[in-house]
């Protein structure tokens, strides 16, 4: 009887002593890993600088204006990228849109003051038949003097347009600055393109 009591503590501590060495592996592995997870750097924020000697302020704060090509209601073909180095308003309209008209009359105050710092781009999302003419009766109406055309590229996908008038101002980087679903009057126009400037 004595020697069974004998064997049976004898196991009893022989499995704490097993229970105590598999808890302090487990920790060891917890502590390890724990560690790997503070001083390995891939375990850090997956955001990866760019060098700035590379890129301007503008690649990290702005997306890139997407490029298209089209042709305008006089028959002359152009390339968003054709005027890089100046800014450009690209304004989403439709020639039968009672507020794209009003859109018009705005930038048309907006160009008389800075025609030779802003390209400016009226781009119908409406197309078909008669479409180019009633374009040029809207631009004689309304005087206007920079380019219109007709969206047969999806230019309008491209920017993601839902609405007209949508107003967006793309920089002399080629980066989009300022978007407007709706109405943007001149006064805000303007004070986007000097803020665009640094005049502000």
């Amino acid at each position: 009887m004595g020697n069974r009591l004998r064997a049976q503590i004898s196991k009893k501590k022989t499995n704490n002593s097993k229970n105590a060495l598999i808890t302090i592996g487990a920790l060891t592995v917890l502590l390890a890993l724990l560690i790997v997870m503070v001083y390995n750097p891939m375990s850090q924020s997956k955001i990866v600088e760019t060098p700035q000697s590379n890129v301007t302020k503008n690649d990290m704060r702005y997306p890139s204006a997407q490029d298209f090509t089209l042709t305008d209601i006089n028959g002359e073909k152009f390339t968003l990228g054709d005027f890089k180095g100046k800014i450009v308003i690209l304004d989403f309209m439709g020639a039968t849109c009672k507020l794209c008209r009003q859109q018009v009359v705005e930038l048309v105050k907006v160009h008389s003051d800075y025609s030779d710092k802003v390209e400016i781009l009226s781009i119908s999302v409406q197309g078909g038949k008669g479409m180019n003419q009633l374009l040029q009766s809207l631009a004689e109406s309304y005087n206007v003097k920079w380019r219109i055309a007709i969206d047969v590229e999806g230019a309008q996908f491209k920017y993601r347009i839902t609405m007209i008038p949508t107003v967006i101002m793309i920089d002399q980087g080629g980066y989009v600055r300022f978007r407007h679903e709706g109405v943007a009057e001149a006064p805000t126009i303007i004070h986007e393109i000097r803020t665009i400037l640094g005049e502000v």
